[in-house]
């Protein structure tokens, strides 16, 4: 059973129902200790098991709206109240695409993360949502974490990152700009002052590496003619993250 590259949900079922073989079972733990997707996803299905035991027969026919990303990050982080916290508890169990949303925001999870969501047309831009610790600057700001946004040729989050050995900070911009020609875009990352021992991965929806590139120069082009849709560029010194953004880049 080839799991390289890819996270095998069904058979990760399988193995909590403890219907697999022995080979099976070993190349699936293996397979967990290198993927924290997949260990996320395994947390979450017995988190859905154990929820379903504690739900009131009015939540289990529910149908709350979805909630925001910023709702869903201040429940991972704990900053909400009880009864919102049960409710959303109860959304998350049947929602799978605010279930998913809520995996990728508890990923992100760290010293510095954004998730930004960015509508584009005609190689214009803008900001839709602006979710954790980066800020978005002009020419597109509006109102940070707002869902209003004001179109322009490029967009720009700027986040500070220390690294955890030297203490020392570095300012990061992320860059998105959208070609005028097609549904394609561009994402490039400036980093002042440089870090040699920084390197960054651009990584696509499945989480697998599109680019990875040392952060030694002031800018990184991280990937041009990208199709529209979800990234992650992370940061890392060796095997720890110092920083991710996520970016949804959706078609108007």
């Amino acid at each position: 059973m080839a799991l390289l590259n890819m996270h095998p949900r069904a058979e990760l079922l399988r193995y909590l129902d403890k219907a697999v073989t022995a080979d099976e079972r070993r190349t699936l733990e293996a397979h967990l200790a290198s993927c924290k997707q997949c260990r996320d996803y395994i947390a979450r299905v017995k988190n859905f098991n154990e929820g379903l035991a504690g739900l009131t027969e009015e939540e289990f026919t529910s149908r709350e709206p979805c909630p925001d990303s910023w709702t869903l990050a201040s429940y991972d982080a704990g900053e909400v109240d009880e009864e919102t916290a049960r409710h959303l508890r109860a959304h998350l169990l049947y929602c799978d695409e605010c279930a998913e949303e809520f995996d990728a925001l508890r990923r992100l999870r760290g010293p510095s993360w954004t998730k930004a969501v960015v509508r584009a047309a005609r190689g214009m831009l803008e900001c839709l949502s602006l979710t954790g610790s980066g800020m978005l600057l002009e020419p597109a700001y509006a109102r940070v974490r707002a869902v209003e946004g004001r179109v322009a040729d490029h967009i720009e989050i700027e986040d500070t990152v220390a690294d955890p050995e030297t203490k020392t900070t570095s300012t990061v911009r992320v860059r998105i700009e959208a070609d005028p020609k097609g549904p394609l875009a561009s994402v490039l990352l400036e980093l002042e002052p440089p870090a040699p021992a920084w390197r960054a991965y651009l990584l696509g929806a499945e989480d697998e590496e599109v680019a990875s590139l040392p952060l030694a120069e002031r800018e990184t082009v991280l990937g041009t003619s990208l199709p529209y849709g979800a990234y992650t560029v992370s940061l890392r010194k060796g095997k720890e993250e110092l920083a991710s953004f996520a970016i949804e880049i959706r078609g108007a």
